[in-house]
């Protein structure tokens, strides 16, 4: 009776892991207008490669697909004026082997706050084993900053500017 009982777990826990592991696409209903846009039409490219695309835009890669970030990005369908500078990088506290690396993302070489990607992949190959993007799309704005360092000490009454930097925002409005 014991090995019935168990034969008849170890089954139904297999037919349902097989049953659940085929590669899903599920898209957000909430995405921000202008971040991971992929997730709007997803390139059949990616849907291939993937095993599981989760809502946020997180990409679970298939265990046989080897390919490099820049071609993952073009698939993704970013543009050349888009750059990916490595910020952080850090060991998985779990799997030896596994390391994650932090990304920012740049306009025309300048940053988009809140822009970027993760990538975990293998220590000794890259081969990215997820990706979890958080990607602008469609930026449009002008790089070159119309107000210079010196206009800017005057314009806060400020002379104790240490440095300054260009980041492009949405969290700044402008009032009249």
């Amino acid at each position: 009776m014991y090995n019935k009982i168990t034969i008849f777990s170890i089954a139904f826990l297999l037919s349902n892991f097989l049953l659940f592991s085929q590669t899903s696409v599920e898209r957000s209903p909430n995405l921000h207008d202008k971040v991971n846009l992929f997730m709007e039409d997803i390139d059949p490219g990616i849907i291939e490669i993937s095993n599981k695309i989760h809502p946020e835009g997180t990409i679970l890669m298939k265990p046989e697909i080897f390919i490099s970030k820049d071609s993952l990005l073009h698939l993704m369908g970013v543009d050349p004026q888009n750059t990916f500078l490595l910020a952080r990088e850090r060991s998985s506290r779990f799997i030896e082997e596994v390391v994650f690396r932090n990304y920012e993302q740049f306009f025309n070489g300048v940053k988009v706050e809140s822009g970027g990607l993760t990538i975990k992949s293998k220590k000794n190959n890259n081969e990215i084993i997820h990706f979890s993007p958080n990607i602008y799309y469609n930026i449009s704005a002008n790089t070159i900053p119309l107000i210079g360092e010196s206009s800017l000490v005057n314009i806060l009454s400020e002379s104790d500017i240490n440095s300054s930097e260009l980041i492009l925002t949405e969290r700044l409005v402008l009032c009249n």
